[in-house]
């Protein structure tokens, strides 16, 4: 039965990890699930951007699992995937207590970063979810890095001060008078959570009592979103285990460079630029072979070179460079990856502009596609594709064609 908003146990109770109530009815909601709905619930339905609880139901001994709740039409559904025996029944109501409380350490670290935000730039909150591994807050606006760094260093400076996060309900008159965030319309009742001086905002989630309880808060992959920014955060046990990873990365670059932390940054810079004109060099010693080749077999009809890896637009300049040494077309095979047995072969054809051949390149790639499966295109004079075949079996039969 839907009770008044905001007055449902889960609101006067956010730390309540179980608790006994009558089960009024259980239905069948869709294929393989069921819903339950109960007197009063410890269970939060999804709301505000923040997931559903789930945990468990134990009727009589038995325990059914709650894979999602949820709020439809005033009711919370407690969703299960097996029917009850029978209802009215008592029942005991137990959370995922860790899950919980990690999303109202999100929530709660949320009104924090946005508040924050909001006092030093005016940005509002357009959009905030929370899963079970990330949390995404977009804003209104661009912020730089700095600013983005100053924003999480006063969050937490508000975390170690443990203001007291308090749940108020104003009146319509009351409300008038204050300078509050509003993400969106909750109902009828007003619900703000006030978060010390930093904060004060609408809200339908589950909150902490105490800042302190966040715990430490990293903000991170700040991006571009919709005209302003869209940044992924991390609060309490999240960050925790945030940092953890990071500092393994860290740790496994100072024995990859044999070079303390502090140089890292140096090091790899440096070892970047050698790879880079490392491949800058073996791809001119490439181009040089192939190139050779060329030069061995210039004059006649046509040429066909197996080559290695090379950027998809070097491909292209290459085959038409080498075309001016034969009289129809040059035609460079490039493995692209291996499918169990199967390999995929690109290609690029061209024919030289200033060649006096009118062999047209559309007639090969037709008769391709007449024994192989071949993705490609093209035009008279240049064609370029993929070819599920080895490239020297389908060099080889590319030179029967032409025999």
């Amino acid at each position: 039965m839907a009770k008044e908003l905001f007055t449902e146990y889960f609101y006067q109770n956010p730390y309540s990890r179980e608790m006994e109530s009558t089960i009024e009815l259980c239905f069948e909601y869709e294929a393989g699930l069921y819903a339950v709905v109960a007197e009063d619930s410890c269970f939060y339905p999804e709301g505000g951007g923040q997931p559903g609880d789930r945990g468990e139901i134990i009727v009589a001994g038995k325990s059914y699992p709650v894979l999602d709740t949820i709020r439809r039409q005033g009711a919370i559904l407690h969703l299960i995937p097996e029917p009850l025996a029978k209802t009215p029944v008592k029942a005991i109501f137990r959370i995922d207590w860790q899950r919980r409380f990690d999303f109202m350490q999100q929530h709660s670290g949320e009104h924090l970063i946005s508040g924050i935000c909001h006092s030093l730039k005016g940005y509002d909150n357009v959009g905030f979810h929370i899963n079970e591994e990330t949390m995404v807050i977009d804003f209104n606006g661009e912020l730089s890095p700095s600013e983005l760094a100053e924003i999480e260093l006063r969050a937490n400076q508000a975390v170690w001060e443990n203001v007291e996060i308090e749940i108020l309900f104003p009146s319509v008159a009351e409300a008038k008078a204050l300078d509050y965030r509003s993400k969106k319309e909750v109902g009828e009742r007003l619900r703000l959570v006030k978060v010390g001086n930093y904060d004060l905002c609408a809200c339908c989630g589950t909150q902490l009592r105490k800042t302190g309880e966040i715990g430490p808060i990293r903000l991170r992959r700040m991006q571009k979103h919709r005209g302003g920014v869209r940044i992924n955060a991390y609060c309490g046990r999240r960050a925790l285990l945030l940092d953890r990873e990071q500092s393994e990365i860290i740790d496994n670059l100072v024995q990859l460079f044999s070079e303390p932390q502090e140089n890292l940054l140096v090091a790899a810079e440096d070892r970047l630029e050698k790879l880079k004109n490392l491949d800058s060099e073996l791809a001119l010693l490439r181009r040089s072979g192939v190139l050779e080749k060329a030069k061995a077999e210039a004059g006649a009809a046509y040429g066909i070179f197996i080559v290695e890896a090379f950027p998809a637009q070097e491909l292209k300049d290459l085959a038409k460079e080498l075309s001016g040494d034969f009289r129809d077309f040059a035609l460079l095979l490039q493995v692209s990856e291996a499918e169990g047995k199967e390999q995929k072969c690109n290609f690029v054809a061209a024919r030289s502009p200033e060649s006096e051949s009118t062999y047209d390149l559309r007639e090969l790639l037709q008769q391709l596609k007449e024994k192989f499966t071949v993705r490609a295109g093209g035009q008279a004079a240049f064609v370029q594709g993929q070819v599920e075949a080895e490239a020297k079996a389908l060099a080889a039969y590319i030179k029967e064609l032409l025999a």
